[in-house]
């Protein structure tokens, strides 16, 4: 199960990022500023960093900077998920390491479709979960690829947990 480290001080957001998330099949860790965030990243090594930009301690420009200079956090995708809107900012967000740059609000449907493509190109996603092979078993089948069971002609969506 992919492992993603939500790094935002608004506890309102983090908490909506990490239970949609996890609802989706992801091992979910956060943290409330970019020291404890760095930190975490080197400890964990997840498959994927969120970080706002807006940050105490230190701002998420400068957390991407050291997470990019480090060898053990240099390839690990970076989502900056940020309130922070002007193109001089998203510029600025991609100079720093930034794989993908999605501004606050937003969609939740979006967010998880952001987070898929960034495990899908870095090649982060458990082989199970990339296998697009339609498996059957007697009444049952198996679409890895949308995440479905069919049973008895009937469709299941299932999460990625569940589907695993």
């Amino acid at each position: 199960m992919p492992r993603i480290l939500v790094i935002d001080d608004d506890p309102a957001i983090s908490e909506l990022v990490a239970v949609n998330l996890e609802m989706a099949g992801y091992d979910v860790s956060q943290a409330e500023d970019g020291i404890k965030g760095q930190a975490l990243a080197l400890q964990l090594q997840p498959d994927l960093i969120m970080l706002d930009l807006m940050l105490p301690r230190v701002d998420g420009f400068t957390v991407c900077q050291r997470l990019r200079r480090d060898d053990r956090t240099a390839e690990i995708p970076v989502l900056m998920l940020t309130a922070l809107s002007q193109t001089q900012d998203k510029v600025e967000g991609f100079n720093a390491g930034a794989d993908d740059y999605l501004t606050k609000p937003f969609e939740v449907e979006e967010l998880l479709a952001r987070v898929r493509a960034l495990l899908r190109r870095t090649d982060r996603i458990p082989q199970a979960a990339k296998h697009s092979e339609i498996l059957n078993y007697g009444s049952l089948t198996l679409v890895p690829e949308r995440f479905e069971a069919i049973w008895f002609n009937e469709t299941l969506k299932l999460t990625h947990l569940q589907f695993e």
